[in-house]
């Protein structure tokens, strides 16, 4: 009974691709749609606007030097991706989701500042302004 059901799986994935198959040589050039695309935004690109389009994303890559805590003005505009790990040193993968304008701030704080008694290293703002297309 095991062997019959894979079987019948294994049929059922193949009519699904051989479908997908026939659809995507079947589509001309014009209709498809352009593909999203991504980019980092670095501390360098403090004071900037960036571009994008709706369903473009962004990784915050700001570093380890500061413990941040990133905010979006408008996040039905942009807003953070949460079912993405991403690696350390970076704040998130930021998705656009409709056309508009809108803000990224992230604040900076020195880790030792969480130290007794705190360092007087001065805690920074990154921010950066966001249109969509």
């Amino acid at each position: 009974m095991k062997k019959t059901w894979v079987m019948i799986g294994a049929v059922a994935l193949l009519a699904v691709a051989s479908l997908m198959l026939m659809a995507c040589a079947g589509s001309s050039p014009s209709s498809t749609p352009p593909a999203a695309s991504s980019q980092t935004v670095t501390l360098a690109d403090n004071g900037k606007t960036i571009t994008l389009r709706v369903g473009d994303s962004f990784l915050l890559q700001l570093g380890e030097d500061y413990n941040w805590t990133p905010a979006v003005d408008d996040q039905t505009i942009v807003s953070r991706a949460n079912s993405i790990t991403v690696a350390q040193g970076t704040q998130g993968v930021y998705d656009a989701l409709k056309a508009g304008k809108t803000t990224l701030t992230a604040a900076g704080d020195p880790p030792c500042l969480q130290l007794t008694p705190p360092c007087k290293r001065p805690s920074i703002v990154f921010e950066i302004q966001i249109v969509v297309q």
